[in-house]
């Protein structure tokens, strides 16, 4: 006796119907979120996140996968905020004090202030405390970004110039240079003596080869990859900002991840601060033999002399970049703020 093709498609239909019945819908399907940073492949920043990438997909049994995209292919800082407050971007990992580039939240700019901290132990050890801490609730209830959390450090800023070598401040004066284009930036260096010049990151090789500036302010760590040390051959490490790393999530990624996975996300991040400093340390060291190696003259200059000299700088900003008492409250917990750690380099 025959079969008909129509029993034939119930049957067929009744046995879909029960797997799907025994099977979740959502069995093996992951959460992919989305990583942007404005660093290159390879530099701290990436190796780090590529660990918490690892780490967080190995403890979720791959229900939540990291993709990492360096060098902002999915925008610049300024996008990778805005993306992350309409939900657009999951993650970013950044120097915290760049929240400032938000319109309200300038105040996280105290972080680029010059020797308010007095080693990079104070400086986690002041990111973590209760004084940043309302900074970082009123981001996530203002722009929907939320800290996972502020792990991972690097040496701090140096001079970099065509001019030199640079000892103290007296040294610094007319050198035209290129800083951030941020307010505290900008007058810290005229502070100094130099003459601050709006210069394009991508241009900046070229502005120093041919005198439009005559140097830069940065860690080794990118100074030595676009090889900035071949145009401008004197190096001062003067170490005048440390440089914390946020963990930034959009507030509306985070609603969507389940909550027991909420813990592993936060230990994951310090985990992988961990590793941004020391491939950070490694880096540097690595950087400074190149610039050596290469004939760069590096210098470690008067610090103290560089630091009397802005040490009222944070007066013109107070009040209304941020709160009035705010430096005072920093340098209160450190002990030995007025000893600057000069150890070495």
């Amino acid at each position: 006796m025959g079969v008909s093709l129509r029993s034939c498609s119930v049957s067929a239909l009744i046995l879909v119907v029960s797997f799907l019945l025994l099977c979740p819908l959502n069995a093996g399907a992951a959460t992919t979120l989305k990583l942007n940073l404005v660093f290159p492949p390879g530099s701290p920043a990436d190796i780090a996140a590529n660990q918490f990438a690892k780490g967080v997909e190995k403890r979720t049994n791959g229900e939540i996968v990291v993709q990492v995209f360096p060098s902002s292919q999915l925008g610049g800082v300024t996008a990778t905020y805005q993306g992350m407050t309409m939900g657009s971007l999951d993650m970013t990992v950044l120097d915290a004090s760049m929240a400032g580039e938000m319109k309200g939240h300038e105040e996280f700019f105290i972080g680029q202030l010059p020797y308010l901290f007095s080693s990079l132990a104070e400086a986690d050890r002041i990111y973590n405390s209760e004084i940043f801490a309302p900074m970082y609730e009123r981001l996530r209830q203002d722009k929907g970004i939320r800290t996972l959390a502020v792990a991972g450090y690097k040496q701090g800023r140096c001079v970099n110039t065509t001019k030199g070598p640079i000892f103290s401040p007296e040294d610094c004066k007319g050198i035209k240079i290129r800083v951030m284009p941020i307010p505290v930036c900008i007058r810290l260096f005229e502070t100094w003596g130099f003459k601050p010049v709006p210069v394009n990151w991508s241009e900046l090789y070229m502005a120093m080869k041919q005198g439009i500036v005559d140097g830069q302010d940065n860690g080794p760590d990118l100074t030595c990859p676009p090889k900035f040390y071949e145009a401008a051959g004197y190096y001062a490490i003067t170490n005048h900002v440390y440089c914390a790393f946020a963990w930034l999530m959009s507030e509306k990624t985070w609603t969507k991840i389940p909550e027991k996975y909420h813990t592993v996300l936060k230990e994951e991040a310090k985990r992988a601060g961990d590793a941004l400093t020391a491939a950070s340390e490694e880096q540097w060291l690595d950087c400074v033999n190149t610039m050596l190696r290469a004939g760069v003259k590096v210098t470690i200059p008067d610090r103290e002399a560089f630091r009397e000299a802005s040490k009222d700088l944070y007066k013109e900003f107070e009040g209304t970049m941020w709160e009035k008492g705010l430096v005072e409250k920093i340098r209160a917990m450190q002990p030995q703020a007025s000893k600057l750690n000069i150890s070495g380099f």
